[in-house]
């Protein structure tokens, strides 16, 4: 059944009839800067029982209580991957301070693990929106996927980790990237509204530790440097605002009780911004006083990861 926003989008014309969105896509990325996450070629002897890839370091790993070795049975992709059977937490592997992040530029994370037995967590340091981690507790009997998706907000060195976290784990881990994504590549359909005021509101499915929402109010959408985002991760909502390249934290992460379709829904009236989720407003109005962002009437779809979805055509209305 269709919302109240819906019907009424629809006889404005505004959405249906013509109007369009995608449902996703794969936003397209920059080159990965991680040395060997594939986890090929001669891995290091570090000790007895220890062997570790190229590129990649000790965390904690112990002689006669860890092992690690190259695994050439099981892997995601190519000749290899590398496996950890550890006794205690937090012990495994890790790759320091070998690439930089630039401030303001969005990230993609991704890891593939096979999980035995144990609980282990992938994870950055806070160089992406704070402590970017997952963590996995269930043996899967396959290969999972860790897409992780984030913002620098220090600019750096980023430092990976795949580690065991209660206890004893087992698990191997392969294919480890990290490549930025291109601003305007996460954006998707666009819209236009008669002026800068509007009531945008659109159902979402979001893989956790990565994002989904809208940009409104953008100048450009091959080139964006002005703009306001509203986004959930999957565990929190934030609003954003983006002023001649530089990101501003409007809306803070927001806890929020994530829901498979529920509603995105970002209200503004000349300055004022107001921010929901599944039909209840989260924090108060927020300001943005910002002459190159407010008046503009360009607004798009927005993700960072492809396995997230629009569930349903977005409505997009003058703000009433």
């Amino acid at each position: 059944m269709a919302t109240l926003l819906q019907e009424r989008a629809v006889a404005a014309g505004v959405i249906g009839g013509g109007a369009g969105y995608l449902p996703s896509w794969t936003p397209a990325l920059g080159s990965n800067e991680v040395t060997n996450g594939g986890m090929e070629g001669a891995f290091n002897h570090v000790a007895a029982g220890i062997d570790i890839a190229s590129g990649w370091d000790s965390t904690g790993l112990t002689t006669g209580q860890d092992t690690a070795a190259a695994d050439t049975v099981n892997f995601h992709s190519g000749l290899s991957s590398q496996r950890l059977t550890l006794s205690v937490a937090p012990r495994g592997i890790n790759e320091h301070a070998s690439f930089p992040v630039t401030l303001g530029v969005w990230y993609s994370l991704d890891a593939y693990v096979y999980l035995y037995s144990g609980t282990m967590q992938f994870r950055s340091n806070s160089k992406l929106n704070a402590l970017v981690s997952l963590t996995k507790t269930t043996p899967t009997g396959s290969w999972l996927a860790f897409p992780l998706t984030g913002r620098c907000v220090t600019a750096g060195n980023v430092d990976l980790y795949a580690v065991s976290v209660t206890g004893a784990a087992d698990f191997s881990i392969d294919d480890i990237s990290l490549a930025p994504i291109p601003l305007a590549n996460t954006l998707g359909y666009s819209y236009t509204t008669a002026n800068g005021d509007f009531d945008i509101q659109v159902p979402v499915k979001c893989v956790k530790g990565t994002q989904i929402g809208f940009a409104c109010n953008l100048d450009s959408k091959t080139n964006p440097k002005y703009g306001a985002w509203v986004y959930i991760d999957g565990t929190n909502i934030y609003l954003d605002s983006l002023s001649n390249g530089t990101w501003t934290s409007v809306l803070a992460g927001t806890a929020i009780t994530y829901v498979d379709n529920a509603p995105i829904r970002l209200r503004k009236t000349g300055t004022t911004y107001s921010v929901y989720y599944n039909q209840a407003q989260k924090g108060t109005d927020k300001t943005i006083n910002d002459a190159g962002i407010n008046n503009n009437t360009l607004h798009a779809q927005f993700l960072t990861y492809g396995g997230n979805a629009f569930t349903a055509r977005p409505s997009v209305l003058p703000f009433s």
